[in-house]
């Protein structure tokens, strides 16, 4: 069992909501191929609430980052975990819709600090797959679909990665962690 702590990073490059659109807690690969079950729990949030000025800037966030995530039992021959932010109270903005990022698995991966909210700086070891859907800011949208108590949560996926055009994966065992309620 492999255990890795990484903090998100949503960058806004455009591979679009087409790739969100098929990463959908849905899919899966074949269950003799996913051994064990993969964790993933939250560093330093609490999942039942936002934490304060961790709300996009139209709301009055302030400093917003990425939440870190700790991963552990994910699926030998994962290349990449992918994680897909959601608002499980606004469908538009569900299954992908506050962006998808990719952070490359290699064996040896240390924590990353939280990558800014609404940039699309770069960030070392990770990689944008979608964009959000919300479209007046590039990267990760922190929570923000204009309604107060909206439940936010992540996917978390162990997948397979080639960079091709458009890239192909296959996610080999997933689990969701709620973000909590802004």
């Amino acid at each position: 069992m492999r255990v890795t702590s990484i903090a998100v990073a949503l960058l806004a490059l455009g591979c679009g909501a087409a790739f969100a659109q098929q990463v959908r807690p849905a899919a899966r690969a074949n269950p003799e191929e996913t051994p064990g079950t993969m964790g993933a729990r939250l560093v330093d949030w609490d999942g039942k609430a936002v934490p304060s000025g961790q709300q996009c800037k139209k709301f009055g966030g302030q400093g917003a980052t990425t939440p870190r995530i700790q991963v552990d039992g994910y699926h030998s021959g994962a290349q990449v975990i992918l994680l897909a932010f959601n608002d499980e109270s606004f469908e538009p903005m569900n299954n992908g819709g506050h962006g998808v990022v990719g952070i490359r698995i290699n064996g040896r991966y240390a924590t990353v600090g939280g990558v800014a909210a609404e940039t699309a700086l770069a960030s070392q070891g990770n990689f944008v797959v979608a964009n959000n859907r919300g479209g007046e800011v590039p990267g990760y949208l922190p929570p923000c679909s204009g309604g107060q108590g909206h439940l936010y949560s992540v996917t978390v996926m162990a997948a397979t990665w080639a960079d091709t055009n458009p890239p192909t994966y296959r996610v080999l065992n997933q689990t969701r962690v709620e973000l909590g309620r802004y």
